[in-house]
């Protein structure tokens, strides 16, 4: 069931946008870093007239530096969700579901979510922010899986007759009662 939930060429542009900061980034502060290191030890009188320009121009690489990191916290983030939303049974991740997965508070979580979404990062998943929030999932297909429908199908309970949402080829619980559901074959 691998990257059922992410859109694949977003992620793929976000890698190679990731690289190239981290590329450009590391030969353009080592550059200026040098120079600046080169002035203060050498006390060369063209480098220290260039000191200035060297601190000026530190900042911008360090940026993409910095964006690079951030960019490659986002690929982590989208992986850690997409696992947990595959392993999902009933359809619907909760906020508090997540936090006790991730360890991490709701709010920075949401935040977290909405930027990712906002990016187009994800794919057959809906982030439901108002009553109840959390994520909600709908039918996706795993390539890895054959093609093989990861989507969600309603098992009416043989003890209670109340009807339950689970994902397709698994085992679940009643919403209602607690009786064991079984959703494979179907």
């Amino acid at each position: 069931m691998r990257n059922a939930y992410i859109v694949s060429n977003k992620l793929y542009d976000l890698e190679r946008k990731k690289k190239r900061q981290l590329i450009w980034g590391l030969i353009l502060t080592l550059f200026f870093a040098s120079g600046i290191i080169l002035a203060i030890v050498d006390h060369e009188e063209d480098l220290m007239d260039n000191l200035g320009f060297y601190a000026f121009c530190l900042l911008p690489s360090a940026l993409l530096l910095y964006f690079a990191i951030r960019n490659g916290k986002r690929i982590a983030s989208v992986h850690r969700y997409n696992a947990i939303f595959e392993q999902d049974r009933d359809g619907f991740v909760s906020i508090d579901e997540l936090t006790q997965a991730l360890g991490m508070p709701a709010q920075k979580m949401m935040k977290e979510l909405e930027d990712l979404f906002r990016a187009g990062l994800f794919q057959n998943c809906t982030l439901q922010r108002e009553i109840n929030p959390g994520v909600v999932l709908t039918d996706a297909v795993s390539a890895s899986a054959g093609d093989r429908s990861l989507g969600f199908v309603n098992v009416k309970c043989a003890s209670c007759g109340g009807t339950s949402r689970i994902r397709a080829g698994t085992v679940g619980v009643c919403e209602y009662c607690g009786s064991p559901l079984n959703a494979r074959g179907k």
